[in-house]
């Protein structure tokens, strides 16, 4: 009577719960295949990225490594340089102007007759 009903009622719950967590089991079965192969994507997008800035950097590098800057400076009063042919090897040239003063490091100096 009642205890058969309640033992069905119990036993058809459970057969309901379990449908529900083989869907749900189903569903996270495939959301992890989707995100697996977005990962897979993401990975991959991410080291053709890497190399690309791997490539950007070398470049700027190369361009750094080459740029010189030349600039010819002559003295404003003849006063005497400390930058001539006493020091063909390079120097500082310190600037003043309306700012504040900083030095310049130069590589090479070239003779006053230059």
């Amino acid at each position: 009577g009642r205890r058969e009903r309640e033992l069905q009622a119990k036993f058809q719950h459970a057969i309901n719960e379990a449908e529900a967590l083989r869907c749900t089991e189903a569903a996270a079965t495939a959301e992890q295949a989707r995100l697996t192969a977005t990962n897979g994507r993401l990975l991959a997008e991410r080291q053709g990225l890497l190399a690309e800035r791997r490539r950007l950097q070398d470049c700027l590098q190369q361009l750094r490594g080459n740029i010189r800057v030349v600039c010819r400076v002559r003295p404003m009063t003849g006063l005497d340089s400390s930058l001539d042919s006493q020091n063909p090897g390079g120097g500082t040239v310190r600037v003043v102007g309306p700012v504040k003063p900083y030095g310049i490091g130069l590589e090479l100096c070239a003779p006053r007759s230059a």
